[in-house]
């Protein structure tokens, strides 16, 4: 008897119904807002290598490169970019997707795809 209780509770719970007062009523759904989107942290010494490969590469202070700069406004090249990626993969051990990398993009989001990267062979 108390298996069949069970049971009952179960599939009255997994189909979203409550019993009241002899009565089936659907439960209504729950209109919950998307929670806000936003940047995650990017590892500082990430951001500190990335950084400093920019600045080597476009001859700046790394102090200078803005993470919402794009490659573009740091006056980037297709070889700049390429160079950077390189320099980047070698210091970090990781090998990098050339299709996650576009000189629109900026300094964050190009630290964002970091983690996506596959690790060096």
């Amino acid at each position: 008897m108390l298996e069949r209780i069970c049971l009952v509770v179960v599939v009255f719970v997994l189909s979203g119904c409550d019993k009241f007062e002899n009565r089936m009523v659907a439960t209504p759904p729950i209109d919950v807002p998307p929670p806000a989107v936003q940047p995650l942290p990017l590892k500082p010494e990430t951001q500190k290598i990335v950084r400093e490969t920019i600045a080597l590469i476009v001859e700046k202070d790394p102090s200078e490169i803005s993470t919402d700069s794009t490659f573009i406004d740091l006056g980037c090249d297709d070889l700049d970019l390429i160079e950077i990626v390189m320099i980047v993969e070698e210091r970090l051990a990781i090998q990098i997707k050339d299709e996650a990398i576009a000189r629109e993009m900026s300094v964050r989001d190009f630290i964002e795809r970091l983690p996506d990267a596959t690790p060096a062979r």
